[in-house]
């Protein structure tokens, strides 16, 4: 007596029942268990397929659906268990199977650009490589001549603590303030910034500081492990202030971490990546927004900057989910601070 198993849009077969007893006594099949009632074998006088301990005993031959004919079916039911196949056409149409390039886009645009932006502030390509490059351009320049003086064996130029954060404010500040009134006429505003104090960002802020303190600093303790050398973190261009320089200014130690987080924040997330995630989804704009950041931090050496990159990394995931700048700048400013502070005993 033939009986044809049906199981994942496929039937084996044909099977006497004896057959049939066996794989059931073995455990290959339990007409209790929930994966063999979903086994079904179809019988000449039912209509449809049934679930197989129903039909036991019937003699059967395979439905007009069936995908195997009986008089193909070498294999045994044992094995033919362990083999189930699909093709592509019980997934999709073949029409509607992609290319790998077109996966590959599909994959990274799964937010749409206003989720990001409001269409009339996403800029063309153009207007975003000038206002990148002349926001981070003496970022990176400075950066890239501190390298070369390092590795063609200069000796930096040490200034005092409060020199260096005065210069810097100075320029930051400045650059600050004309890319926000760019911005502002352009029609962008602090909703579109992502910019919203407030309490609950501000408690989020330190535990985002504690979590990208720990990220940066765990790849340099196993990279310094590995290669036996130490890197610690340091501000190019300055060392702990001389016998003769004045002492430290916290206040102005604290203005500049403000600054110099708002700095980065405003022009590596609000705008940098909101213009990123826009035209290309979050997810390359986590990559382009780490390349950016890194290309001013190229100071710090390259095992150092493998703990830059996971910060970044980090900041770039969290705002991808949140899509808040405030406790980020508020993380950045208390994680310069911790730096500075030590860096400069």
């Amino acid at each position: 007596m033939d009986i044809f198993i049906y199981r994942d849009g496929e039937t084996c077969g044909p099977f006497t029942r004896k057959q049939v007893g066996e794989y059931l006594a073995s455990g290959s099949l339990n007409e209790n268990d929930k994966a063999c009632e979903n086994d079904s074998a179809w019988s000449k006088g039912f209509r449809d397929w049934q679930p197989l301990k129903d039909i036991i005993g019937q003699v059967t031959s395979p439905p007009p659906h069936s995908e195997l004919k009986p008089e193909d079916s070498t294999v045994s039911y044992q094995s033919s268990l362990s083999s189930w196949k699909t093709g592509p056409s019980d997934w999709l149409p073949p029409k509607l199977i992609a290319s790998w390039r077109e996966f590959a886009v599909i994959l990274t645009l799964t937010t749409s650009p206003s989720d990001w932006l409001r269409p009339k502030l996403i800029a063309s390509w153009r207007e975003i490589a000038v206002i990148l490059t002349l926001t981070t351009g003496y970022s990176i320049c400075s950066s890239t001549a501190a390298v070369i003086q390092r590795w063609r064996g200069f000796s930096p130029v040490l200034y005092s603590i409060n020199y260096y954060c005065l210069h810097s404010l100075a320029i930051e500040g400045a650059i600050l303030a004309l890319l926000l009134f760019f911005l502002h006429l352009r029609g962008w505003t602090m909703t579109d910034l992502k910019i919203k104090p407030d309490l609950k960002g501000s408690r989020e802020s330190l535990s985002l500081a504690i979590a990208s303190l720990i990220i940066a600093a765990s790849p340099v303790r196993i990279l310094n492990g590995l290669l036996g050398g130490t890197h610690s973190v340091h501000v190019v261009g300055m060392s702990h202030p001389h016998s003769g320089s004045s002492h430290a200014s916290l206040i102005l130690i604290l203005v500049f971490c403000i600054v110099n987080a708002c700095f980065e924040q405003v022009i590596c997330m609000s705008y940098a990546f909101n213009q990123f995630a826009a035209k290309y989804g979050p997810r390359i704009a986590i990559g382009l927004m780490i390349v950016l950041r890194l290309s001013w931090h190229t100071w710090q050496g390259p095992v150092e900057m493998c703990g830059s990159a996971m910060a970044f990394l980090f900041f770039g995931v969290w705002y991808w989910q949140m899509q808040k700048v405030w406790p980020l700048i508020l993380a950045h400013t208390f994680f310069d601070l911790w730096i500075l502070v030590n860096s400069t005993g």
